[in-house]
């Protein structure tokens, strides 16, 4: 790998130097599991005989996301007043200054079998940086040091000779599942990751994507089963269905799974110990539990095709006819819909060529209320009413369904939830399973601890689900919220459900907390639901300046709960409690809810 400066203005500029690998014996996690890597990094200058300490960071990523999540370094680096480095200074000062470089340099860690890959980059805009060492400490497997890595074949871990190549067929036997659902196998050493293999599985595996230390593959001939595999109830055109990739796993096993990801993320990644983990909160349906499901257009064997994207492919769309994952209303909408676009011989749009009409088909249901949604994504073209309530036009090779909406039918989705009713606008975000959403949110409430009097903070609040089922047994509530719209329907289903102490704020959680905090004073407990990508470093901080007492973080991944929950302890708070939920049954995906106490 090489450590690289390209600034222009960089003066006297070290040569690019290349970071030898640090081989780590790990023989009691899991190959693929994310694992801690402490970095303690000492850098000198260029051109000062000056020493820069760097104090221990973290970076993470999951095996099977090389070199996509980039995780900062909680560096303890102040800057002077001119802009460069400042003199030596003292713990004080060092904490006042806290993560002063965090947007400036980061680190990327690869975590791949019996090995620790580093790539260490630099990016300032008037030092110049010269590397000295890295030190790496694995936990529980002792230290190593990173230093230049002298040029030559020899270092590299597997012979390019011994590297399967794309399209090669593989026999393998899976091991073990990593997080993201895949089977891991390996082949002389070498690790490669199989979509839709089950622990136990011997099986024939074709190599979509080849690494320098992991593969991908995709099954071609199943030789031997697992044990525990199911057969397939879900089944579109032959194939399993791209939405329940888990589906082959028993239940509980499932379950099992998932409630180890939880464990070995806040572990492993965030270090962190001394936690109840509690039994995961299974799911009350199995199958049919989801409130929307979002269909793409394509054209299969020379037929209008409306389904998912096949596994691994987004040129390749699947037809979903009768989906197991849907209710039979969301089924009959779709099945509709693609009627009539046969019948009117409209064409799907081709990302390729870049031409077509239909594009995506959105349907949600309200499961209290009965109310069905559905929305038509389209190129502008003109072609007769199509049977849907909405209608979004997209200009363009996105990808996305988001664009100017029109109204044919009934413009916002009615839902109760907790004893409440909520409407939605089409664009707002709900979670896809009500049944469980009813628990997830009691558990959050459970976890609050409110007594009546409370202020709580909810950041994230969309249109105000979790905000409003506090509300009633807190003093009051603000609500933090960066769309617009979702704001909007926030401050109506307030009015509608006959809450008075909630308000709802339209500021993303970086910008609006410092002025939230200047309005209503500190809260007691801060209510988190980020998205997948978890909070940034500025947020924690954020966060960190609210001084609750308590903190409920609401998490869909618990690879970015747990770099956050480390986060926040090194501030003072302590991880007491985290209870994982099953929202997605048949997927490998899993929802859990912290309690951090100071």
């Amino acid at each position: 790998m090489l450590l690289q400066s390209r600034h222009p203005r960089l003066l006297d500029a070290p040569t690019p130097l290349r970071i030898r690998l640090v081989r780590q014996r790990d023989r009691h996690t899991p190959v693929g599991d994310p694992f801690p890597v402490h970095l303690q990094l000492e850098l000198r200058l260029a051109n000062r005989d000056r020493r820069l300490l760097g104090g221990a960071g973290a970076a993470h990523m999951a095996v099977d996301r090389q070199l996509e999540q980039v995780g900062g370094a909680s560096l303890l680096v102040p800057f002077g007043s001119s802009g460069g480095l400042s003199q030596p200074f003292d713990g004080a000062a060092l904490e006042q200054r806290r993560m002063a470089l965090v947007d400036r340099l980061h680190l990327v860690v690869v975590l791949l079998t019996r090995e620790v890959e580093v790539v260490f980059a630099v990016q300032l805009a008037e030092e110049a940086l010269g590397a000295g060492r890295i030190g790496v400490e694995v936990d529980g497997q002792g230290p190593g040091t990173i230093g230049q890595m002298p040029n030559g074949p020899e270092q590299q871990v597997i012979s390019t000779e011994a590297r399967p190549r794309r399209g090669e067929v593989l026999e393998l036997e899976v091991e073990d599942l990593v997080y993201g659902g895949r089977g891991l196998a390996r082949t002389n050493g070498y690790v490669v990751f199989v979509a839709g293999a089950l622990p136990g599985d011997r099986l024939r595996a074709e190599v979509t994507k080849a690494k320098r230390s992991f593969a991908e593959a995709r099954p071609v001939e199943l030789l031997r089963p697992s044990d525990d595999r199911l057969a397939d109830r879900c089944v579109h055109d032959g194939d399993p269905c791209p939405g329940a990739p888990w589906q082959a796993l028993p239940y509980e096993l499932q379950l099992a799974h998932k409630r180890r990801q939880v464990s070995d993320a806040l572990e492993r990644i965030g270090g962190l110990e001394g936690f109840e983990l509690d039994e995961i909160e299974p799911a009350i349906e199995q199958w049919g539990y989801r409130n929307k499901l979002e269909y793409s257009f394509g054209e299969r064997e020379g037929e209008l095709a409306l389904g998912f994207h096949a596994r691994g492919r987004w040129d390749l769309i699947v037809d979903a006819k009768g989906c197991l994952l849907g209710s039979e209303r969301t089924n009959a909408v779709r099945d509709e819909v693609h009627e009539w676009a046969q019948l009117e011989g409209i064409p799907a749009y081709d990302l390729r060529a870049r031409e077509g009409v239909l594009r995506n088909l959105v349907v949600r249901e309200g499961r209290r209320t009965g109310q069905v949604q559905s929305r038509l994504v389209t190129s502008p073209a003109a072609f007769p009413r199509p049977p849907v309530d909405l209608h979004t036009v997209i200009e363009g090779p996105s990808g996305g369904t988001d664009g100017p909406t029109g109204a044919l039918g009934a413009e916002r989705l009615e839902e109760e939830v907790c004893g409440l009713r909520f409407g939605l606008s089409h664009g707002a975000f709900f979670q896809t399973n009500t049944e469980m959403a009813e628990r997830l949110y009691a558990i959050a409430g459970e976890f609050a601890g409110l007594r009546g009097t409370e202020r709580v903070f909810d950041l994230y609040c969309g249109i105000g689900t979790i905000g409003l089922t506090l509300a009633r047994h807190a003093g009051e509530v603000w609500g933090l919220e960066v769309i617009p719209e979702a704001v909007a329907d926030a401050e109506r289903n307030a009015e509608a459900n006959g809450i008075g102490n909630a308000r709802f704020v339209a500021a993303g959680a970086r910008t609006g907390v410092r002025p939230l905090l200047e309005e209503a004073g500190r809260p007691d407990v801060v209510v988190i639901d980020p998205p997948r990508a978890g909070l940034s470093q500025k947020i924690v901080r954020r966060v960190i300046e609210c001084e609750a007492r308590r903190i409920v973080y609401v998490s869909c991944n618990p690879t970015t709960l747990a770099p956050n929950a480390a986060q926040l302890s090194e501030a003072g708070y302590r991880l007491r409690r985290v209870k994982p939920v099953d929202m997605f049954p048949q997927t490998p995906h899993i929802e859990c809810v912290a309690l951090l106490e100071r």
